[in-house]
This record gives C-alpha cells, sequence and structure tokens, in this order.
C-alpha cells in the first residue's frame, strides 16, 4: 500500500522522482491530498524543481491559509529562487501563523537583507534574539548584516557565532586544546593564526597579520596549499605552514586564533583598514607573458565562476556563453583566467581569434599573478582571482550578484578593501545581461591606456 512515510523515505533518500511519483498518486487517489501536495511541493523543490514545487504550495497555502508551516515551505522556495519580495510576504504570513517557529523570523529578516532593507533586517533579526537568545543562526545573519551595512566593530563580534554552527567542520575541521590568543602582547610564545576558509578570504584578510606581529613572538600562519608559492614571503609571519585535511597543523604553537577572527581582536572599522597584501611577483614570469600580448590592443583577464562548491555558487557565477557579446569587442584580447570544471567551457570559442585559454599556462598562483601584471585589466565574478588582482593593484571589475557577499556591501561602485577595485551590480536577481551591457559600453567609450584604470 502507498502511503506518506514511504513517500517521506524515498524523499530523505534523494529518490525524489519516486518520491514525487508516490505523491502524485495519493494526490490523484483523494489519499491525504493537503499533506501529499506539501510534501510533493517540498520534494520537487529538493529536485530543484523550484517553479513546479512553488506552485504545488501555492496551491497548499490557498486551499489551506492557516497552514503556517506550508507558507513557510513556498517562502524558502522563493526565497531559493530569488523571489524575495514573494518570499518576504510568504515568511510574513508564517510568523503569525507560527510564530513559535524561530526559523520563520529569521527567514524573514534574510528576506529584507536580500531586498537590500537592511535595518529593517537588523530589527528582524533583534525580535529573533528575543525569541532565542543562543540561536546561532540569527546571530550569523546578524552578523552579515551589520558587516554589509559597514559596522564592522558589531559585524566582526558576532560573526564569531558561525563556530557555534553546525558548519564547522566544512570551513575548518579541527580543534584545538591551545589557548585561543585574546589580543594581549605575545612575547616569547609561538601564535598559531590559522585560515579556516576560502582563497578569496585568506588574500583579503592576510593584511591583518603585520599589526598582529607587532604585538610581539612568533607568528606562524597556515594557509592552504594552492596559496603557498604566492604567499610564501608574505610580510608578518616569521613561519608559513601548509593545512592539510587529514591531520592538523604540526607545528608548536602557544596561542591560536583563525584568520578571519583578527578584525575583532584588532578593532576593526571600515575607515582604518590596513591596506593589502604586498604579493611580489616572479620577473621572468612577467616577462613570458609580456611577450604574448599585442600591446596594440586591450589585454583583459576574464573570469566568470568560482569554486562549484560555493554555497552561493548559483548565483555569483554565469556560464561563459552569457560573455559572448562581450567578446567580439574589436581591439580587445581576452585572457581566461578561467580554472576548475568552468574552464571547460571555453570550448565554444575554439575559433574566436581575440579570446585565448591558457588555463593549461597557469600552473600555480604564481602564474595567474605573473599574468594579472601584464594584462591592462581583469573582469572577474566574486571569486579569489579578483581579490589576487586586487591585491597586486590592478584594475579590477568585479561582477557582484544582486544579493552580493557581505564585504562589498548594497551600493556604491568602490571597495573599502581595495583602491584599484570597480564594483558592478545586477540591477535585478539573475540579470547578468544588463551588467555585461554595461561593461561593454564603457571599454568601448573608454578605452584604456596600457595599465591604466579605465
Amino acid at each position: 500500500m502507498v502511503d506518506l512515510e514511504y513517500g517521506l523515505k524515498l524523499k530523505k533518500e534523494g529518490h525524489f522522482q519516486e518520491a514525487a511519483e508516490l505523491f502524485r498518486k495519493l494526490i490523484a487517489e483523494n489519499l491525504d491530498t493537503h499533506k501529499a501536495r506539501h510534501h510533493l511541493g517540498n520534494t520537487l523543490v529538493a529536485d530543484n524543481q523550484l517553479n513546479e514545487g512553488i506552485r504545488e504550495l501555492q496551491t497548499v497555502c490557498n486551499e489551506h491559509p492557516k497552514d503556517g508551516l506550508a507558507r513557510f515551505n513556498l517562502g524558502c522556495a522563493l526565497f531559493q529562487a530569488q523571489r524575495f519580495q514573494e518570499a518576504l510576504a510568504a515568511f510574513s504570513r508564517s510568523v503569525v501563523l507560527l510564530p513559535e517557529l524561530i526559523d520563520a523570523r529569521i527567514n524573514r529578516g534574510s528576506s529584507y537583507h536580500a531586498l537590500g532593507r537592511l535595518p529593517e533586517a537588523l530589527t528582524e533579526f533583534d525580535k529573533a534574539l528575543v525569541q532565542a537568545p543562543d540561536e546561532a543562526d540569527t546571530h550569523s545573519n546578524r552578523a552579515l548584516t551589520l558587516l554589509t551595512m559597514g559596522h564592522y566593530r558589531e559585524g566582526f563580534k558576532e560573526y564569531e557565532w558561525r563556530w557555534q554552527r553546525n558548519l564547522r567542520t566544512r570551513t575548518y575541521p579541527f580543534a584545538f586544546t591551545q589557548a585561543r590568543w585574546q589580543g594581549s602582547p605575545f612575547p616569547n610564545q609561538h601564535l598559531l593564526v590559522y585560515s579556516e576558509q576560502g582563497l578569496g578570504d585568506t588574500l583579503q584578510f592576510a593584511r591583518f597579520l603585520p599589526q598582529v606581529k607587532k604585538l610581539g613572538g612568533y607568528l606562524v600562519f597556515e594557509l592552504r596549499p594552492e596559496l603557498a608559492h604566492l604567499l610564501d614571503n608574505l610580510e608578518g609571519p616569521d613561519e608559513i605552514t601548509i593545512f592539510s585535511s587529514e591531520k592538523p597543523c604540526e607545528v608548536d604553537f602557544d596561542l591560536q586564533i583563525p584568520l578571519m577572527s583578527l578584525p575583532v581582536i584588532l578593532s576593526t572599522k571600515i575607515n582604518n583598514l590596513p591596506k593589502p597584501i604586498s604579493i611580489p611577483t616572479n620577473p621572468r614570469k612577467r616577462a613570458f607573458w609580456k611577450k604574448q600580448l599585442d600591446t596594440n590592443k586591450i589585454n583583459i583577464g576574464l573570469v566568470w565562476a568560482g569554486r562549484p562548491s560555493h554555497i552561493n555558487d548559483d548565483h555569483r557565477s554565469l556560464p561563459l556563453t552569457a560573455c559572448s557579446d562581450l567578446i567580439k569587442l574589436d581591439n580587445v584580447n581576452f585572457y581566461s583566467l578561467q580554472t576548475g570544471p568552468a574552464a571547460q567551457q571555453t570550448k565554444f570559442l575554439a575559433h574566436n581569434e581575440n579570446f585565448f585559454n591558457v588555463a593549461s599556462q597557469l600552473i600555480n598562483f604564481t602564474d595567474t599573478a605573473a599574468l594579472i601584471s601584464e594584462l591592462d585589466l581583469i573582469i572577474s565574478v566574486d571569486t579569489a582571482v579578483a581579490h589576487l588582482a586586487a591585491s597586486l593593484n590592478r584594475p579590477t571589475w568585479i561582477l557582484l550578484s544582486f544579493v552580493p557577499d557581505w564585504r562589498w556591501q548594497r551600493e556604491g561602485k568602490d571597495s573599502p578593501w581595495y583602491p584599484s577595485v570597480t564594483l558592478f551590480r545586477q540591477p535585478r536577481p539573475g540579470d547578468w545581461d544588463s551588467l555585461l551591457n554595461k561593461i561593454k559600453t564603457m571599454i568601448k567609450l573608454k578605452v584604456p591606456p596600457r595599465n591604466q584604470v579605465l
């Protein structure tokens, strides 16, 4: 006999199509129709059939207007589809129907944040904290809103709640018995600063290490192997050690702290940020790339996708085909700085005379840094290469999704973190075309002199 519990078991095991068929059968037979349609909607959303799932959940809400849980799940689906205004309405109704459901209020705050209504988001998170003061998700979302608003002192303090969430093993898998450094001078002691997040985060936040070193003692910096050659002469650390997912750091140390906790320890504000790190480039590699470039053309590096495993990659990355018109510009040569699976998208440009896929020659970040240093401009989505180009003080245009990461804030074209960066923002969720058309126009109207910012 077909029943709901078996359908939920199939869904839990990832057999979405089988589960959906079972729920549809129950609906057709008029058995547990309300619950079956609700579960069908959730299953379709889990299977990334967002529009179909939203339709089913909307039907449940229309037929059962007091079902607060269905309204909440509808809001989650709408938010995932970047239909933020509709998601806000769904979560608002869910808060009324299920005031004890703390996630409804948190998601309502997240919807305000996504819409750029940051003070309202903050108010919503504050209300959620009255309801559940130790809810780590609320604190973490509140931190991101504060940071987006530029309130760094309070924002980085709240950001420490990230360690109370169940994401720890995904960001950094080890815990230490050594005491956490609290910011006091540490003469005659060894301090380990470890990079717990992405490569771009490491490049951005390594700027705080010289301030730490001034407080004395021996400074050890643990970073990911991808950055080892690039940052082997980084200012600040006495020693660089390489992260391994197999075993914790084997260097002896007395104190420890994660890299992205340094701003709160150092009382960082948006108006007292240290300058970006200085990255020396390899003269031999630069000379190689210099010979490859046509100095009669504008030479632009292009990155259109980030790491696929990033939680927001579906929205921060775009397909290379979206850049087709941009790449056709006259008097411009484009050099793909793209690595990873997205680098395979260059196949459709195999016969394009002004597009060069040099990924096979970018063995590590020192190669990428050398090429970037000889290019006129870097155009990149929000990924590590953008941080690398900006740290090298090269003209860098960063393409931002409608809801950007906190570090780029919600308005303006300039960044307090990098003086050579220009920010380009989606006017609407998913609208890369308008953004790329703007970039195309700017390149056509303002042809840059060699090695100068547009």
